[in-house]
């Protein structure tokens, strides 16, 4: 009995011990796990921040903050055309060496703005559809492999050409907002050309009916719910077809303008060696904006195509001895038929 007696006394000691080890540890693990619960709080904060970013809410911003931003855009645009032609028809010069009153003593300061605001737009459309491409089924893949695209070669070799001219007008300016000006230009088609690229692997967005009751309160707040990517795609569409439009009108002008005395005075000494090359590249200038006139034009009516498509993937579908083994496979096959037959 004292032998037992002695025995349950050592369990129980060793299971106080045990129970103290564990205590100890526990106490000793507490602040772990406070240092574990405070880098989790860290954590969780830093997914707060990340859902936050790839949330509707941002989009929803984007979103209103586009349309805003078309109302003082478009505005811009048709202020620049009609100012651009003035200047080239009455003092045949450009924006940035007119002296035309138009509107406002300082009608360059809307000619900044309006490129300014263009390539803003350019960014938040192309921000909009990546957040949407899902919704949108935006054909990434497709995108990957534009590099392979004749079409689009040819757009960056306009792309370059327009850029150099900009940057050598630029150079030869001396006061301030007209090199802004000439500044803003040279980056402008860079943005317009990333549009493009955007779009063009954008399929047309339709329109989503609602079954809410017709132009009620829960109608129109359902019908914008759902169509609202619907009202960016055309409004944006609509605003860089019209955009383009009438750059290429201007430009159209300004060689009009460049070319006419040349070939009035049959190239005379007032023509510098120069002055053919610089013909040339607003040529390609010209091609340029006739290149993103044209693709907008195509965009409205066949925006379900890839406008970059080639006429066919291959000249020869299958090679030539491939060919060859598929007709000696067929006559194979041929032949045996007669033999069973």
């Amino acid at each position: 009995m004292s032998n037992n007696n002695n025995g349950d006394a050592e369990i129980n000691d060793g299971y106080e011990s045990n129970e103290g080890h564990s205590q100890g540890q526990d106490q000793e693990t507490t602040p772990n796990k406070e240092e574990s619960g405070t880098s989790r709080r860290g954590r969780i904060d830093f997914g707060q921040l990340r859902l936050l970013i790839g949330s509707d809410y941002l989009c929803i911003f984007l979103k209103v903050f586009f349309v805003l931003l078309s109302i003082p855009w478009f505005i811009s645009i048709i202020f620049f055309s009609v100012f651009d032609t003035e200047c080239i028809i009455f003092e045949k010069a450009s924006v940035v060496n007119c002296t035309q009153g138009f509107f406002t003593a300082s009608p360059e300061h809307w000619i900044f703005s309006w490129l300014f605001m263009s390539m803003v737009a350019s960014v938040v459309f192309i921000l909009i559809v990546h957040l949407n491409h899902k919704k949108l089924d935006y054909q990434v893949e497709k995108l990957k492999r534009i590099y392979k695209k004749g079409s689009f070669c040819s757009l960056v070799f306009l792309l370059i050409s327009s850029s150099v001219y900009y940057i050598i007008r630029t150079f030869t300016k001396s006061d301030k907002m007209s090199t802004a000006i000439l500044v803003l230009l040279s980056f402008w088609p860079l943005m317009i050309a990333a549009v493009v690229c955007c779009v063009n692997y954008l399929p047309r967005v339709h329109w989503t009916p609602t079954d809410e009751p017709r132009f009620t309160t829960l109608w129109l707040k359902d019908s914008l719910t759902k169509n609202s990517n619907f009202m960016i795609y055309w409004l944006a569409l609509f605003t860089y077809f019209v955009e383009t439009t009438c750059k290429l009108l201007s430009v159209m002008l300004n060689v009009a303008h460049d070319v006419a005395p040349l070939i009035q005075s049959k190239f005379a000494d007032e023509a510098s060696q120069f002055r053919g090359v610089m013909v040339i590249v607003i040529g390609f200038t010209l091609g340029l904006h006739a290149r993103l006139f044209s693709f907008f034009w195509q965009k409205l009516f066949h925006g379900e195509k890839d406008l970059f498509s080639e006429p066919s993937d291959r000249l020869i579908e299958k090679p030539l001895t491939e060919r060859h083994q598929h007709d000696e496979s067929e006559n194979t096959v041929h032949l045996e038929e007669i033999v069973c037959a």
